[in-house]
């Protein structure tokens, strides 16, 4: 039976697990490369053990990832002038996504896959983890441009499933300072998130929360490409689900009511 209890992570490539198997800095490079073609970073890829799949298995709840490694709140983390100019444009669209195409499509891969019907899974707690690769052009996009961005991506998750509880997740800036993002541009990072969560409190909506995670216990060596390892997934995993339990008890216990009728009048199936 599905548990009444639905989570959706939404975010990157920390949302995705990618490079968390790794094991060490090399990747697994001489495991990889000796059984063909390979790429290290993605082989020592697995969503399944990253911290969103952990939180929702603390609570025996379903799940569901919405994540592109790369995307962005307000673009992707290629910069425009680096995508190959002879792609098609369906095929830019596609491999360079922001987090609210992702959220909107049906197969991630293909943006004109469209979701027809969101009632058939309506998550209670969704995860917003995504912002960090939205500063790795520089300049920084500046704040009165991002913003909207962000915003535009809650109103719709709010929209499409009903006003669920949202979680702004935040990384640490050790975190960051592994080599995903500079100094400064952490700093913006982490300045722009705390602004997306003053502008939701300003606008009354009371079902955005803030989660600033820390890296206290967290292993931060030995790192695949620069990106949390199994273990320090199952760190953030910790910290979500204690966060969950003191400012959503009544999720916890089973006890919040699902909110997945559709609206009156849409009888539509999920294509």
């Amino acid at each position: 039976m599905a548990s009444l209890n639905l989570v959706a992570p939404c975010g990157d490539s920390y949302t995705v697990g990618y490079a968390n198997t790794g094991g060490t800095t090399n990747c697994n490079k001489t495991v990889c490369f000796p059984v063909g073609p390979c790429d290290p970073e993605l082989d020592s890829q697995n969503a399944a053990i990253s911290w969103g799949p952990l939180t929702a298995a603390n609570f025996q709840a379903d799940y569901e990832v919405i994540a592109w490694s790369g995307a962005g709140v307000g673009t992707f983390s290629v910069p425009e002038s680096n995508v190959d100019a002879t792609l098609p444009t369906w095929v830019g669209e596609s491999q360079y996504p922001t987090d609210g195409e992702i959220f909107l499509r049906q197969v991630a891969a293909d943006n004109t896959s469209m979701v027809s019907n969101f009632s058939s899974w309506v998550p209670q707690v969704v995860v917003l983890a995504g912002g960090t690769n939205d500063f790795h052009i520089l300049p920084p996009p500046a704040l009165e441009d991002w913003l909207p961005s962000y915003m535009d991506l809650i109103n719709m998750i709010n929209e499409e499933y009903n006003t669920p509880e949202i979680i702004i997740q935040v990384f640490p800036l050790e975190v960051n300072f592994e080599g995903v993002l500079t100094p400064n541009a952490t700093t913006n990072y982490l300045q722009y998130m705390a602004s997306v969560y003053t502008a939701t409190q300003m606008e009354g909506m009371t079902n955005v929360h803030f989660l600033q995670l820390n890296a206290v216990g967290m292993e931060l060596t030995g790192w695949c490409s620069n990106h949390p390892s199994a273990a320090a997934d199952m760190t953030i995993a910790a910290q979500l689900t204690a966060y969950i339990e003191a400012v959503l008890p009544a999720w916890t216990t089973g006890t919040y009511p699902l909110a997945a009728e559709a609206p009156v009048g849409d009888s539509t199936e999920e294509a």
